[in-house]
Parts: C-alpha cells; structure tokens; sequence
C-alpha cells in the first residue's frame, strides 16, 4: 500500500539456518516479532515497535524434474510459471498478476473463483518450520488444510520453506497465451495504476461493495476500476485504509451481510 511503516528493526535472513537462529535470539531476549513476505496483504502502520523479519531473501531456489517442481517461499510466482513453462508444465497461470511469493501464495492458497482453481490443488507437500518447537516440518497437501483463501499456515505458528508441486504438461504456447490471457484481464478490470494490497475482503456483499467505488478519505479511495480494492491515491495513512474498511464492516453488519477480511491489519 505505500504506507511509508517504519521498523525498529529490520532482518533479512538469507538461510533457514539464520530464520532459525535468529527466532532463537529473539526468543531468549523475550522480543515480540512479525514476519513479513512481500506484504501484498498487509496493511502496516506507520511505525512498528517490534522486530521486523522479511522472507524474501532465504530461499530462492527452483529445481523441475519430470513434472516434480521444488521451489523456495521466496520464488516470485511470476518467476515460478516461467521457469515451469520451460519444462511445459503449468496450471498456475491465473496467478501470473498476483504480486506475492510462492511462500505468500501458499499460505493463502491464491487462486480465483469459489477455490477450486488454487495453488493448494498443485501442491504435494510443504516444508516449514514450526515456531513453536523450531523443528522442521513436511506437511502433506492433506495436512495443509487448503481451502477457499486459506491454509493451516494463517494460523502463524508456521513458517513456509519451500514447496512441492505436481503441474500439469501443457504446452508452452498454450501457456504463453493464458499468461496473455491474464494480463489483459489484470489491464482491463485491475486498478493497477496505485498502490494497492488486492481484495480487502475474501467474502463481501457484492452491492455494498460497488456502493462504495470512489468513496475517499484522505488519500485513500475505494477503488472507482475494480470491486472490493482500495487505492493509495496520494499519500495515504494507515488509519483512513482502516476507515474505508470500517465502514464497509459496518454497513455489512447494519444489514446482517456475512463478511470476512483478507487483508492482515496491524497497529
């Protein structure tokens, strides 16, 4: 969102072997800490007490055998189609304009409609750490608890690794034209021209949501282009982001709407 937080402190761990020891020092001075991905659904404050880790620099490894892809959390999606392409695998192309990391996009199980196009139908297994016992783990698809926008890892006492998946053969033509396919869609219908965290809500009613296109505070807005964003549209604050969603919350419980949040917001 371009919310300008700034951090205490900031880590950077470039091995699971760092994550590890640096949860450890952290543990025994008795530090609270967030982890952070790319932050594509997160909307940070404008300062932040705690120990900051970032997961973008740890594992960015990608090996393809036969249809086997083994790729570190940090691994762009984008970087991940190509490289699968390549091979002729695919599967995944629907996520080409999602900006996240293969780590982030697993512990959401990005995909579109009601789930059944996701990232969690590829995956065969997960490698994370568990922070509560700073022991490895390799948890099965099954294990994972994939579902509609969600995974056992929003639970946050895990942190992704690396992932298997299983993609399927196509041919890299046909690939190259559903990634075509979705960046026109992003051209068309995605409000791509601020800065933007995607959906706030992952279920929202659809007519509170459209009442609200062009709402503003500040210089937040509920985006005029696409349904259920909300832009940066100059130098916005993290409390009127939390206003435009808090009136969306609201209208939805005034009219018994069912809802629920995407987004992660932290104060």
């Amino acid at each position: 969102m371009h919310l300008h937080c700034i951090a205490k402190e900031v880590y950077y761990p470039e091995s699971k072997e760092e994550l590890v020891h640096l949860i450890k020092q952290l543990s025994i001075h008795k530090k609270d800490y967030r982890i952070l991905g790319a932050c594509s659904n997160v909307i940070l404050p404008s300062k932040l007490s705690v120990p900051v880790i970032f997961l973008t620099s740890f594992n960015k490894e990608c090996s393809i055998n036969n249809d086997v892809v083994i790729v570190g959390a940090s691994v762009r999606i984008q970087h991940l189609i190509r490289e699968a392409q390549k091979c002729g695998l695919g599967g995944i192309e629907y996520l080409f304009s999602v900006p996240c990391t293969v780590g982030g996009a697993t512990v959401m199980n990005a995909g579109r409609g009601n789930g059944k196009q996701s990232i969690g139908v590829y995956i065969k297994e997960v490698q994370c750490l568990n922070m509560d016992t700073l022991q490895y783990e390799t948890l099965t698809k099954e294990e994972c608890m994939f579902g509609f926008r969600n995974s056992i890892f929003l639970r946050g006492n895990r942190i992704v690794l690396s992932i298997t998946l299983n993609l399927d053969q196509i041919e890299s033509q046909l690939i190259e034209e559903r990634i075509n396919e979705r960046k026109q869609y992003a051209l068309e219908k995605l409000d791509d021209r601020r800065p933007s965290s995607g959906s706030i809500f992952k279920m929202a009613n659809g007519r509170i949501l459209r009442s609200l296109k062009g709402f503003r505070i500040g210089g937040s807005e509920w985006s005029k282009k696409t349904n259920n964003w909300i832009s940066n549209r100059s130098n916005a604050r993290n409390w009127q982001i939390r206003m435009l969603i808090y009136i969306a919350c609201f209208l939805h419980r005034i009219t018994f709407q069912p809802y629920h949040l995407e987004v992660e917001i932290w104060k």
